[in-house]
């Protein structure tokens, strides 16, 4: 089978919709662990498997996980940048756990003061990368060990807009031709 090596990301979403009466967030939100399908497409994930890596794909990973929270107000932002850490997964084996602010997107769209930068996002030393390798199982998580914050509501007077994350593990991947 025939390979094609791009330098592009992985990407997946968590999102939860706005609601007058919001619940608590989970205490581990997960992503990667669900590949694309009928109800989640490509503008949602560009995952081929549920949680791995199909046969003969690869990726490694050259910098730390990024986030970007789209449309989403700053205290429901705050809210996860203080409640959370990042920590990724791979084959049962934590490779990475760290505050949130070390995963900025290539904008820099999850700090809190300073410009837009890809600046912002942390390279991994070339003897550092992350490999994930077919069929290994990954995902990122948002882990809490305390009470996991809720949205903001939603209505005439508050400005809850619901939540909606983009996780993306940038580095170089290998897929078959196709």
């Amino acid at each position: 089978m025939q390979v094609k090596t791009l330098r592009e990301a992985l990407y997946d979403t968590y999102s939860v919709a706005a609601a007058s009466s919001p619940t608590a967030l989970p205490t581990k939100i997960q992503f990667f662990v669900t590949g694309k399908s009928s109800t989640k497409g490509v503008q949602l994930t560009n995952m081929n498997g549920d949680g791995y890596l199909p046969s003969p794909e690869r990726m490694s990973v050259y910098n730390l996980p990024r986030l970007s929270f789209v449309g989403m107000i700053q205290a429901d932002v705050e809210a996860i940048i203080k409640g959370y850490v990042a920590r990724l997964v791979v084959n049962g084996a934590v490779l990475f756990t760290g505050p949130i602010e070390l995963c900025a997107s290539g904008g820099g769209s999850n700090t809190l003061n300073g410009q837009n930068t890809i600046q912002a996002v942390v390279p991994l030393p070339e003897d550092l990368r992350i490999d994930i390798e077919s069929m290994e199982k990954f995902e990122l998580q948002l882990i809490t060990e305390g009470t996991a914050p809720t949205p903001t509501a939603s209505g005439a007077s508050t400005p809850g807009t619901g939540i909606f994350i983009h996780a993306m593990l940038d580095g170089v991947h290998t897929l078959p031709v196709g």
